[in-house]
């Protein structure tokens, strides 16, 4: 084997392929599946990084589409494109003041960024607290810092991401209960 997985790669994706138009099929990614099984990278590792890059995807689909531009969404978005105009500073929107020039960037919150943090917090409480002190403290904190860290982002990134929280919750929520898990 060589030292890359490239060339193996490249050969299952011209036997995949097969002359075909549209691409490969079923053959080729049961063919990944079964190259990737023999480097010893499982399926829910591949999950974990798409996870991870799909956001940043969809942040990018939101700056480049023209058709996003300036594309309004329900109550105070006016651009989906854009972070969420509505802050803590000015009352969600109720006092129009030019706050930017005396809150640094990274205090500008809006509802969505704060919505999305509470739904993460939520779906974090239907989940089991791990068992290592460290951890657990670590993974309350995480609602906090990606409120944070997401409320510069585009306001249809942050719309998306709390509304697949939301789904979530509930999804999980529904199964907890058909299993006769007590739910607090």
């Amino acid at each position: 084997m060589s030292s890359t997985p490239w060339p193996t790669i490249s050969a299952l994706w011209i036997a995949g392929a097969g002359g075909r138009r549209g691409g490969p099929g079923r053959s080729l990614a049961l063919g990944f599946l079964g190259f990737f099984g023999f480097l010893g990278v499982l399926g829910l590792g591949l999950l974990v990084l798409f996870l991870f890059l799909f956001p940043l995807a969809l942040l990018r689909v939101l700056l480049v589409t023209i058709e996003m531009r300036q594309a309004p969404f329900f109550g105070w978005i006016q651009d989906l494109s854009v972070r969420d105009p509505a802050s803590i500073w000015t009352v969600f929107g109720l006092v129009p003041w030019n706050h930017l020039a005396y809150v640094p960037e990274f205090l500008d919150i809006g509802i969505w960024p704060i919505i999305m943090g509470v739904t993460m917090f939520l779906q974090q409480k239907l989940n089991p607290q791990p068992t290592d002190p460290v951890q657990a403290k670590v993974f309350m904190w995480l609602p906090v810092l990606f409120t944070f860290l997401l409320a510069p982002f585009s306001a249809g990134l942050v719309i998306y991401w709390a509304w697949n929280n939301a789904l979530s919750i509930a999804q999980q929520w529904l199964i907890m209960r058909r299993m006769g898990v007590k739910v607090d």
